[in-house]
């Protein structure tokens, strides 16, 4: 039933021609099937971090992850931070963009069956936490958009108040990539009876994972056991990792 009122809120919200191509569309989304089937999906990629293996592998966690214990169970990702994916997120982070999150929820809905197939579906859904200061700035947080509808969907609780930014720090974006995790040390606060074993953080991009490796290590501290990494887009760095087996 949930599903159902999802999918009548994108048809309400969105336009009845495909925002890429501008054919007409009769789905529940505006992405014709030809535009859909072109959009750069996330595949072959480093259960740790999203790391993008080249060509077809069996490979499933890449040389970095392998070398350092990471906080991440597992990571899941819909698609490269490039074209038209990057101006999707940009509409949603900046301009208060509706259409462009419903689309991302809707797509991470339609993933998540395949991607727990084997696996117990987290507790609770984290959006990646704003710094109060950075939320006045903004006037939403974009994770907690893109969040919400999967929350109601998987009938899983949405934490907005358990996990904080208690830090106010530079935008990592700005940031060379041996900055930033330098930036997000102890950035994160966490609720004293906070008593979830598996939870999944939602955001919007993963970029070199520092914001997200310091909310896990947080967490972490705080007896999470499992913590699953939801994100629309991976922007892979200009750096290449060496991919070994797991």
């Amino acid at each position: 039933m949930l599903k159902i009122l999802a999918e009548k809120l994108i048809r309400h919200l969105a336009p009845q021609s495909c925002l890429l191509c501008l054919t007409k569309v009769t789905g529940a989304l505006p992405v014709c099937h030809l535009c859909e089937k072109n959009l750069p999906w996330l595949e072959h990629y480093c259960q740790h971090c999203g790391y993008h293996f080249i060509g077809e592998t069996s490979l499933s966690i890449c040389g970095q992850c392998s070398k350092n214990t990471s906080p991440i169970s597992c990571f899941y990702g819909l698609w490269h931070y490039q074209d038209p994916i990057d101006q999707w997120i940009q509409q949603i982070k900046y301009h208060h963009q509706l259409i462009p999150s419903a689309i991302c929820s809707e797509y991470m809905l339609r993933k998540i069956p395949g991607w727990y197939s084997n696996r117990q579906l987290p507790e609770a859904l984290i959006p990646m936490p704003l710094h109060s200061d950075r939320l006045v700035e903004r006037g939403y947080n974009q994770a907690i958009e893109i969040a919400r509808p999967l929350a109601k969907v998987l009938q899983r609780p949405l934490l907005l108040h358990d996990c904080k930014r208690s830090q106010y720090t530079k935008p990592q974006a700005t940031l060379p990539a041996p900055l930033r995790q330098k930036n997000v040390k102890d950035a994160f606060t966490i609720k004293d009876n906070f008593h979830f074993k598996h939870v999944a953080i939602v955001d919007d991009v993963y970029t070199s994972g520092s914001t997200v490796t310091a909310l896990c290590q947080s967490l972490r501290k705080n007896g999470t056991k499992t913590i699953d990494i939801w994100c629309c887009a991976r922007a892979q760095l200009t750096h290449r990792f060496i991919p070994v087996s797991s």
